[in-house]
């Protein structure tokens, strides 16, 4: 029997994503560099994460609060309301993610160490995608 959808050979269940690499960058031919699939999905991450809410005029919820909270005394409640706040615009924001670990920590991880830096280690894959789980760090 041959089967004329072709999407039931594939992997994926999503559909693939294209969007402009974060930061923006020139590209070929002198336009913005374009990503695909989970580049772009990392992209997204990265802007949601580094906005504060209020920063975007016509989405002022869209973002989180990370960059409020470097130099907040570090305690447990706080980095569950951040853990809990990135869950939650993550969730709302980028419905095709999963994320399978958050970490957070201030100046105790190598790369932030002394600098007054939050470092946040998101490790995620795409719904539905069978590929290997994306890890983002970064470091505010």
């Amino acid at each position: 029997m041959i089967h004329d959808d072709i999407s039931l050979l594939t992997t994926s269940k999503t559909t693939p994503f294209k969007g402009v690499a974060f930061p923006v960058t020139e590209g070929a031919g002198g336009f913005f560099a374009a990503t695909n699939g989970a580049q772009t999905t990392m992209s997204g991450l990265k802007q949601l994460l580094l906005t504060s809410p209020g920063e975007r005029v016509m989405n002022p919820n869209f973002g989180t609060s990370l960059r409020r909270s470097v130099f907040e005394p570090f305690t447990s409640d706080l980095m569950a309301s951040l853990k809990a706040e990135i869950s939650f615009a993550v969730e709302k924001y980028h419905p095709e993610v999963e994320i399978l670990n958050l970490q957070m920590s201030w100046d105790s991880h190598p790369r932030s160490r002394g600098r007054h830096k939050i470092y946040i280690q998101l490790k995620f894959q795409l719904k539905g995608e069978l590929s290997n789980p994306q890890i983002l760090d970064i470091i505010i």
